[in-house]
C-alpha cells in the first residue's frame, strides 16, 4: 500500500515523539541529526564564506563531527561569529549559506536544550523546530531540484514522494532512534 503522507503528518509524528523522549533523548536526537547533516555537506561548504568566519565554521563543524560537545566551545565560536557580524555592520555580506544557517539553528536549539533542567513543551518544541528546520532544508532542495525537471511532482499533500525529503524524513526518523536507544543504555 502506498499511502500519501503529508507533510503536516511527518511534523505531527516527530512532535509525538518528541514529547515522549526525555531531556537527555532530546539533546542526543539533535546531536545525532547535527551529526548526520555536517557528515553531508558537500566538500566545497565553506567557500563561499567570509574567510574571517571560516576558522568559526570550521571549529564548530569539527566539534559536531567528532562529537565532543563542549558547550563553552560552541558558544566561543557561535559569539565569535556574531562579533564578526556585528563588527562588520551594514556591510556584512549576509551571504551565508542556507547548509552553515541550519547547522547554526541546530546548534542553538541543541545548547537551549543543555541548558535546561527538565523536560517541558518547551524542550519538546526545540525538537520540533530542530527536525522542522531540517526537513524543511531538504525540502527547500527538492523544490529547487524539481525546478529544472517537469517529471517530478513536489507537494506537501504527498511530502515523502520526493527522494529528497524522503531521505530527509529516514534521517530524521534514524537520528530519533538512535536518540530512543541512548536513553535505554542509559537507563540500563
Amino acid at each position: 500500500m502506498n499511502a500519501t503522507i503529508s507533510y503536516a503528518d511527518v511534523i505531527n509524528s516527530i512532535a509525538q515523539t518528541a514529547a515522549q523522549l526525555t531531556l537527555t533523548a532530546q539533546s542526543a536526537f539533535v546531536q545525532n541529526l547535527l551529526r548526520q547533516f555536517v557528515q553531508n555537506l558537500p566538500a566545497d561548504w565553506l567557500d563561499s564564506e567570509l574567510d574571517s568566519e571560516k576558522p568559526h565554521y570550521q571549529a564548530l563543524f569539527d566539534a559536531v563531527n567528532t562529537q565532543t560537545w563542549q558547550t563553552d566551545s560552541i558558544e566561543q565560536a557561535l559569539d565569535a561569529l556574531d562579533d564578526i557580524m556585528f563588527a562588520m555592520g551594514e556591510s556584512y555580506p549576509h551571504s551565508t549559506s542556507d547548509a552553515i544557517l541550519l547547522m547554526l539553528d541546530m546548534l542553538g536549539f541543541y545548547l537551549s536544550l543543555t541548558a535546561m533542567e527538565e523536560k517541558s513543551e518547551v524542550s519538546d518544541g526545540w525538537v520540533i523546530l530542530t527536525a522542522e528546520g531540517y526537513l524543511d532544508y531538504y525540502d527547500q532542495l527538492a523544490e529547487d531540484s524539481s525546478e529544472n525537471r517537469d517529471d517530478v511532482a513536489h507537494s506537501f499533500d504527498d511530502w515523502l514522494a520526493h527522494p529528497l525529503t524522503q531521505t530527509a524524513f529516514n534521517h530524521v526518523t534514524h537520528a530519533l532512534e538512535l536518540a530512543k536507544r541512548t536513553c535505554q543504555n542509559s537507563s540500563r
